[in-house]
């Protein structure tokens, strides 16, 4: 079981000193909210606004048809099949994003079944074009997490997290959860149970650097101890 909590990473072409190739990249951010019958989706490509711009001249419904091309791309499935979802309405489906960006978001919502299962989400949108990748998923309590594309998890400790974090790969267009109810006792074949309850996804793990610190404490106390010790037992040899 694990925690999760929501993460927001700028895209990497916003930040100074960013490569042209970086800035030209499309990211491809989704946010999974999911309940214990059904999952909310919400997908923002963040286009440069360049190419916005040199794309929309001469097509007035530039923004419609694009949101329509995009909410045709992202497909929610459930243990690898597509499941049948209803568009919901977004507040701003064409704003401004990050510096030099502009974020089209399009959002769905599906059923989901009583039981154990994956969800996962299938990016189809600009298929041969290399792309920056953020997933940042939010579980309710009443569903635990068994295991996920964004971990990495080893003796029942998170080693790698790329929860909510830009990554590149052709297997970051179907990021996926395997989950359950937390009243079911029967876990997925060959999963292990993650440490706690997802609500976020947080390292369970310290950082490498503080096991350093901690070693470096105990060996410090322990020095304390045996001098404390040897300046105790001369005080009583010297009475």
């Amino acid at each position: 079981m694990l925690l999760l909590v929501p993460l927001l990473h700028a895209h990497p072409g916003s930040t100074p000193g960013a490569s042209g190739a970086v800035r030209d990249t499309i990211g491809h951010r989704v946010e999974l909210s999911i309940g214990p019958r059904s999952i909310e989706l919400r997908y923002i490509a963040e286009l440069p606004e360049r190419r916005v711009l040199k794309d929309a001249r001469g097509t007035p419904d530039y923004s419609k048809e694009l949101l329509a091309s995009l909410a045709d791309g992202v497909r929610i499935t459930w243990d690898g099949a597509t499941l049948p979802s209803t568009p919901l309405a977004v507040a701003e489906p064409a704003k401004a994003g990050e510096a030099g960006y502009l974020d089209f978001t399009i959002a769905k919502q599906a059923a989901l079944p009583a039981t154990t299962g994956t969800v996962g989400v299938s990016i189809g949108t600009y298929p041969d074009e290399e792309g920056f990748f953020a997933t940042s998923v939010t579980l309710d309590g009443s569903l635990l997490g068994e295991e996920s594309s964004l971990l990495k998890v080893k003796s029942g400790r998170i080693r790698d997290n790329w929860h909510g974090a830009w990554v590149k790969g052709d297997d970051a267009r179907e990021p996926w959860v395997k989950i359950r109810p937390a009243g079911w006792t029967e876990r997925l074949s060959g999963a292990q149970p993650l440490p706690k309850r997802m609500v976020g996804i947080e390292p369970e793990a310290l950082p490498t650097w503080a096991y350093g610190v901690l070693g470096l404490g105990l060996v410090a106390i322990g020095w304390l101890g045996r001098t404390l010790g040897r300046q105790a037992r001369r005080l009583r040899r010297s009475e």
